[in-house]
């Protein structure tokens, strides 16, 4: 329990929920509901998963867990390592922290609590998930803060899960905003590196990240909108990898386009899938 229901909850709320990058996003009708203990505003929801269906994908991703312990141990026996230039190591310092900024460690109110019991999470789970988060985030706090340099040190280094991470976790990057406004120019620089992080995994064959370029395209705070890449990426996802990413119905899809722009976004989906696949037809 102690490193799975938390550190499960977190890291799926990151990569399937996408706060910032997919804002009012309107659910496809196959997709599951989930419990993300992670919320921005500290209440947990039931959340439609935009992206694809939960199995294959969410166990996958989720399949990077924090390492069990302490954060303030953790930290220190890998930050040497990640300070050598180990992007595993810095990936799990950034799991581990990104675990103690869950706004459930200043407490859950009555109204939160209900909302977990119905999704499905019992007072006694609830309790002992926070109990167990709260012991391994003891006194680390301080660190939280920096949660985001280690993420983009994985990042910059290539590591697959951090770059997916990094575009699925703007609040680590660039901050809440709680302290005042972004800068203008680090949101931009931000909306570059993701895309480039995202088209770069995505010309190798990489579903997930086809999944969060069609999101980002779709509805980002970060980059100019994009209906019609939107459209094709998630195309492409659908023809590459059909049984973890399910067709959802084409007027769901293609909503908003014209017959000229439909028929540009599945001539980029086979250009998508014939450069990285080899796949030029459908």
């Amino acid at each position: 329990m102690k490193t799975g229901f938390v550190a499960v909850l977190v890291i799926v709320a990151l990569i399937i929920g996408a706060a910032w990058w997919a804002t009012g996003q309107q659910a496809s009708p196959s997709n599951a509901s989930e419990v993300h203990i992670g919320a921005e505003d500290g209440t947990p929801r039931a959340e439609r998963n935009t992206l694809t269906s939960p199995s294959p994908r969410a166990s996958r991703l989720s399949a990077h867990t924090a390492m069990p312990g302490r954060a303030l141990d953790i930290e220190a026996r890998l930050r040497p390592l990640a300070a050598a230039g180990d992007a595993e190591a810095s990936f799990q310092i950034y799991l581990k922290l990104v675990e103690c900024a869950q706004p459930v460690l200043a407490g859950v109110s009555e109204h939160e609590r209900a909302a977990y019991r119905q999704a499905g999470v019992s007072a006694m789970v609830l309790e002992e998930a926070i109990s167990n988060l709260q012991s391994d985030c003891e006194g680390a706090q301080e660190l939280v803060a920096d949660r985001g340099v280690w993420l983009d040190h994985a990042a910059k280094a290539g590591h697959r899960d951090a770059q997916l991470l990094f575009a699925a976790d703007p609040d680590s990057i660039l901050g809440s905003g709680q302290a005042g406004p972004i800068d203008a120019n680090d949101m931009a620089a931000y909306a570059d590196r993701s895309e480039e992080y995202m088209t770069t995994l995505a010309a190798a064959g990489d579903v997930d990240a086809m999944l969060t370029l069609s999101l980002m395209y779709e509805d980002s705070q970060f980059m100019a909108k994009d209906a019609v890449r939107s459209a094709a990426y998630r195309l492409a996802a659908e023809a590459i990898a059909p049984l973890e990413v399910p067709s959802q119905p084409s007027a769901f899809t293609m909503r908003g386009l014209d017959a000229q722009q439909q028929a540009h976004a599945f001539e980029i989906a086979r250009d998508i899938r014939s450069g990285c696949c080899g796949r030029s037809s459908k």
